[in-house]
């Protein structure tokens, strides 16, 4: 009978000692694909907002030069409408990365959202302009920054919108 007793202990002990190997198993593998999950929160955070951040960067760079591109354009307000194109790539970028987000919010208010961080950089892209040996700020040119945001935000909104694409097929 003690036999009996001591094996039934032993299979306890043997038992449990599986079980927590089992639970270490568990937590280990769970804290791996947090970890995991965790890195491509990361990756997909940087896939979308770099691309916006870069191109920021790029007009900023552009912006501090007296003349980005040595080219004589004889086109009656064709800085307006590289202002517009320059931002409407801009504001595509941003609503992209405002979209992609894990942020519950409306498609109105992406576009919004993304207006306003436009024509803000838009603002200071003038004002840093405005210190820039032979550059000037002006208002018209914040203004098709500005149009430009919105309108790239738009067209992001409208390629992606499932009505919209409903209305395609």
């Amino acid at each position: 009978m003690r036999q009996t007793i001591r094996r039934r202990g032993q299979a306890a002990r043997t038992i449990s000692a599986q079980m927590q190997i089992k639970e270490i198993q568990i937590v280990e593998i769970a804290m791996q694909e947090g970890v995991t999950a965790e890195m491509d929160k990361v990756k997909k955070f940087l896939n979308l907002w770099i691309p916006p951040l870069l191109y920021a960067i790029l007009i900023f760079w552009l912006s501090s030069s007296e003349r980005p591109f040595n080219i004589e354009l004889e086109v009656a307000n064709i800085d307006k409408l590289i202002h517009f194109l320059e931002y409407s790539i801009f504001g595509f970028l941003l609503i992209r990365a405002i979209r992609g987000s894990d942020v519950d919010i409306s498609s109105n208010r992406a576009v919004l959202i993304a207006f306003t961080i436009g024509a803000l950089y838009g603002f200071t892209d003038e004002l840093h302009q405005s210190i820039v040996p032979g550059r000037f700020a002006t208002v018209s040119d914040f203004i098709f920054d500005s149009i430009g945001t919105f309108v790239g935000a738009v067209v992001f909104y409208l390629k992606k919108s499932p009505s919209h694409q409903n209305k395609l097929k």
